[in-house]
């Protein structure tokens, strides 16, 4: 290649371009810090409502008129519905809600062991003096040899001696 054909090709491509201009100002946007709906407001207003990012996309009454833009979080419920199963709720401004439900294995201690009872991962027995900690959701009696889902957690004392 010949270097002066290549700065020649450059210099007119350059020469070529649109003399630059002076550019606008980014639009300066006024946002309210809640929508009233109370009110009306005309087109073209922005706000802030449960979280989000909202714009009025013609003369508003109410919340008629209003989109939102940018969706966040306008409320979050967590509720325990059993005694370890909890329930999450998240309420985004559009109003759009996501709800997902989790468990803790927790231990929680059900007293002496009782034959016929289901006991679920988490669950503590006592049984032959000493505390069983429940795995896997089982119906089996702890520390026998074809019980499965008990791990031993406290073992029984030893009985005092005869006090001589």
């Amino acid at each position: 290649y010949d270097p002066d054909v290549l700065r020649k090709a450059v210099l007119e491509a350059v020469n070529a371009l649109p003399a630059p201009q002076d550019g606008r100002d980014a639009t300066a946007l006024e946002v309210l810090p809640a929508i009233d709906d109370q009110k009306s407001f005309p087109r073209g207003t922005y706000a802030t409502h449960l979280g989000g990012l909202w714009r009025a996309y013609e003369k508003t009454h109410g919340m008629r008129g209003w989109e939102c833009l940018v969706d966040g979080v306008a409320d979050i419920d967590v509720s325990m519905t059993d005694e370890r199963l909890f329930s999450v709720v998240i309420r985004q401004s559009s109003g759009q809600c996501t709800e997902k439900t989790f468990s803790l294995p927790v231990m929680l201690y059900r007293g002496v062991f009782r034959a016929g009872e289901t006991y679920h991962p988490g669950d503590t027995v006592t049984w032959g003096g000493s505390l069983w900690h429940c795995n896997s959701m089982t119906g089996d009696k702890p520390g026998e040899a074809h019980s499965s889902g008990w791990t031993l957690a406290a073992k029984r004392g030893r009985d005092a001696g005869g006090g001589k």
